[in-house]
């Protein structure tokens, strides 16, 4: 049988000991705060601002769910972002103002 070469309580005391040296090395600082600041970012990515839950509620329960081309798509929330509307409210425009000039 062979011997344990390490206690595990020592080797516990020393990853203690070295873990904020070794945090400090990797992101530049200390301590157990910027370590779960850095977690918490990667594992919940900010909301973007092209995100319509950041604008106020409409009342709109139906889902559309389509795929775009990523240019078409950029357009489409840029426009929406120049005119403050969610991208669900100048859909609704675009069609009322086809169907006016189209005579519906």
């Amino acid at each position: 049988m062979t011997e344990k070469t390490y206690d595990e309580k020592s080797a516990w005391g020393t990853f203690k000991k070295v873990a904020p040296i070794v945090g400090k090395l990797v992101n530049g600082q200390a301590g157990k705060g910027n370590a779960a600041q850095q977690r918490k970012m990667l594992e919940k990515p900010p909301v973007s601002k092209d995100d319509g839950r950041r604008r106020r509620s409409t009342g709109r329960t139906a889902v559309f769910n389509t795929k775009l081309k990523p240019e078409f798509r950029a357009k489409l929330f840029d426009l929406a972002d120049q005119r403050g509307l969610a991208v669900a409210a100048l859909l609704e425009q675009i069609v009322e103002e086809w169907e006016a000039k189209r005579g519906k």
